[in-house]
């Protein structure tokens, strides 16, 4: 099986996990690209580096360029890692299906709840699940208030807003303005098979974060959060794993924030703690007849001073 990783960026820890598959299965092959070789991935121990044309602004080219480099590698599976081209590859699966390549994605339908937070909002409201209001009119926000893109990510462009001077004369255009939750941030995956049905979830405490991606954490087993999962996966059906955060406030109620339908910077703590949510899929598509979930607690991680705690 060739596998292809697009825009890995500085995701060096994915072809990682990969090559240790590849020790167990030496059948699979890995192709990782990006649109340029000017990142960390390109210096790691891979098969093949492939370089595409970027993907914001330029879904048809760089969708025709990815068919073609499909077809001549003979690319059997398709993971993207980041959100640029999660909406143009769901809404051109079947053009992939025709080459043989299959892609772990969702539906566009559940790409664009997951990407536009005012979609989100509806989609959680519909379901009973918590998340922060969101204030329609300037007079109406109680502080403290938080501002974000409609349709962002990593948190770029997002303001908190303490004082009412600090407020803007108007709603800025394509934002949305929540209250802002105070209690403890948390990353959740929860992983669904490729029938989006409920696999597994593994909940972290975020410790540390830079550029929106989590640092240091601490992995938690807590009953809410898992039925809470459940009750996400159900309703939304997603395709692999669902990248989420959360904030849980001193009565212990969970907010979710945002939803990222792919694998997402605090995948690295599930896979540590042994939830090789990846080795599932992998094996889900290799059609092994009931695929087992790989569990193994690797305290290899704290002996290599990595932050992450897991408690029974």
């Amino acid at each position: 099986m060739r596998i292809l990783l697009t825009n890995v960026g500085r995701r060096t820890y994915f072809i990682k996990y990969f090559n240790d598959l590849i020790k167990k299965n030496k059948n699979i092959e890995i192709f990782v690209s990006d649109r340029t070789r000017n990142v960390a991935s390109y210096f790691t121990e891979i098969s093949k580096f492939l370089v595409l044309p970027k993907v914001i602004g330029n879904h048809k080219i760089y969708i025709e360029s990815l068919l073609k480099v499909c077809q001549k590698n003979k690319i059997d599976l398709l993971i993207p890692l980041s959100d640029l081209d999660l909406l143009p590859l769901s809404r051109n699966k079947s053009k992939f299906k025709k080459i043989n390549c299959d892609i772990i994605v969702s539906s566009s339908k559940i790409i664009q709840i997951c990407e536009n937070k005012i979609k989100l909002t509806k989609f959680l409201k519909n379901n009973n699940i918590k998340n922060p209001i969101i204030y329609s009119k300037l007079e109406d926000i109680k502080l403290p208030c938080i501002s974000k893109p409609v349709n962002g990510s990593g948190s770029k462009n997002t303001f908190i807003y303490l004082k009412k001077s600090e407020l803007p004369h108007t709603l800025k255009q394509g934002h949305i303005y929540q209250k802002m939750i105070i209690g403890n941030e948390y990353g959740l995956d929860i992983l669904n098979d490729l029938n989006g049905n409920f696999v597994s979830y593994c909940l972290k405490k975020k410790v540390e974060m830079r550029s929106g991606e989590t640092d240091k954490a601490i992995t938690i087993n807590n009953k809410k959060i898992l039925n809470l999962s459940k009750k996400i996966s159900k309703k939304l059906k997603h395709i692999g794993n669902l990248d989420c955060d959360l904030i849980i406030d001193n009565i212990d109620t969970p907010y979710i924030i945002d939803f990222n339908c792919r694998f997402g910077g605090g995948y690295p703590f599930t896979h540590a703690v042994g939830l090789n949510f990846l080795e599932f899929l992998i094996n889900s598509k290799l059609k092994i007849k009931n695929p087992k979930l790989p569990l193994k607690y690797d305290e290899k991680f704290l002996a290599k001073g990595i932050n992450i705690y897991y408690e029974n």
